[in-house]
């Protein structure tokens, strides 16, 4: 595990947990830094995966009424992943419509 935190004024980038801990860096603050990277790497997928389905949303597309109400249901699962779990290990990544 790479993490890159701030600790007591000090910036630690790219250090593995054994090195923080020998540094001194207590267990715990390398825990949530941990935690936060995780974070920001499930929002980046999301957003991504957001951006990348931005053509469905056009009002001239050419998708059925259904169609067009799973893709509204998709990213709107993918907006609600923040709020989905608590870890972001366990995050269930909605399965992107199959377009039938």
């Amino acid at each position: 595990m790479i993490v890159s935190l701030i600790h007591n004024g000090i910036q630690y980038t790219n250090f593995s947990a054994e090195a923080l801990l020998a540094e001194g860096v207590p267990e715990s603050v390398i825990d949530e830094a941990q935690h936060s990277q995780d974070w920001e790497e499930v929002r980046s997928k999301r957003n991504q995966l957001l951006t990348q389905c931005d053509w469905t949303q056009m009002a001239d597309v050419g998708m059925s009424e259904v169609q067009k109400q799973d893709w509204l249901d998709y990213r709107q699962a993918l907006r609600d992943i923040p709020t989905q779990a608590s870890n972001p290990q366990e995050i269930n990544w909605p399965a992107i419509p199959s377009g039938e």
